[in-house]
This record gives C-alpha cells, structure tokens and sequence, in this order.
C-alpha cells in the first residue's frame, strides 16, 4: 500500500513523467558531443591549413630559386626586401615578419648546412644572411614562415616553436647558372 501511494503521489507522478519525456534529449546528447567534434574538426581545418601553407612556400621557394639560380636576382641588384615582395606575391599567409629569408651561398655542396633555424628559446634566430652568390657558386635558399596554431589541442602535437607556433620550412639548394655578371666584370676590368 505504502507503494501505490508512492505512485499516485505528486512528487512520484511528476519523476515518473520526467522519466518518461524524452524532448530534450537530442540537445542534451549534442551538447556532450558539440565539443569533441568540433575540436576535431577545427583541428582538422589547421593541419590542412599548415600543409598548403608549406604547399605554398614550397612553391615560393621554387621562384626565388630561379631568380637566384638564373642570375637575374644578382643582374638586377635585387635586394632581400624584394625578394621578400615577391614571395609574399605568391604565398596566401599574411607577410609580415613571421616571414624570413636565408640565402647563403657555399663552395661545394659538402659544405652546405642545414643549421636549425631556431634557437635555444623555440624562435627564429636573427642572424639570417643574403648572399646569392655568384656565376657557378653553390647556394641554399630557405623560406621561413612561423604559423600561430589557434586551435588549443593541436598546439601541443603541431608546434615546434616558442609561444604554440609552427615553423614552416621550404628550401632549394642548387649550383648558379653561367650569367653574365656586370659586378664581377667591372671589378676585373681595372
């Protein structure tokens, strides 16, 4: 008897009823799963991002080869700025300084290094040169471009700078064509 009262109490009618109602629920459910999916969709989003910016850096660093490569650069006294200009022609990142250039150029393909780029804090160093060389000279172009990771889980898997950044890095080494060199042909005419 004590459980018929239960039931037909106001209080055991009314859990009863909450029990038995499922609107709601479809809400409920997408607010426990809205976060893990569109964590893994924004994440998602980034890493494709990141790879099309390397995708375009690569392809920047492909031109400025050729200008460097085909002596044109050198012809025409480009300067690091102008270089600069161009790659930024060609890239879809904001240029701004999270974009640097190192040209250097080496006597033989031995000698050329990979240094890190970064150091000992996680940021770019400072001493980056330009020096595209001359006719035959071995030289070594390299793009980098520091991403701002926004998308708080993936910071920890896609950084490898200071301060939840990515360093994209595209380089091209090669040997100078045989150019005319007005510099070199004014300084050995006396």
């Amino acid at each position: 008897m004590k459980r018929a009262d239960h039931v037909t109490s106001p209080v055991g009618l009314l859990l009863r009823r909450f029990r038995r109602d499922a609107r709601g629920v479809t809400a409920i459910e997408f607010a426990m799963l809205a976060l893990p999916f569109f964590s893994i969709l924004f994440a998602t989003i980034e890493t494709l991002a990141v790879f099309y910016a390397s995708v375009s850096l690569e392809t920047a660093a492909a031109d400025v080869g050729r200008l460097v490569r085909t002596g044109q650069a050198q012809t025409q006294g480009l300067t690091r700025e102008q270089i600069r200009n161009r790659v930024c022609g060609i890239i879809f990142m904001g240029c701004d300084d999270r974009l640097q250039i190192d040209v250097r150029q080496f006597n033989n393909f031995q000698n050329v290094s990979f240094n890190n780029p970064l150091n000992g804090d996680g940021d770019l160093r400072t001493d980056l040169l330009f020096q595209p060389g001359n006719p035959g000279d071995i030289v070594l172009v390299r793009l980098f471009y520091a991403w701002d990771i926004s998308t708080p889980l993936i910071g920890a898997a896609l950084s490898n700078m200071s301060g939840d950044k990515h360093l994209v890095v595209a380089s091209v080494a090669f040997r100078n064509e045989p150019y005319n060199n007005p510099a070199a042909q004014q300084g050995g005419g006396g």
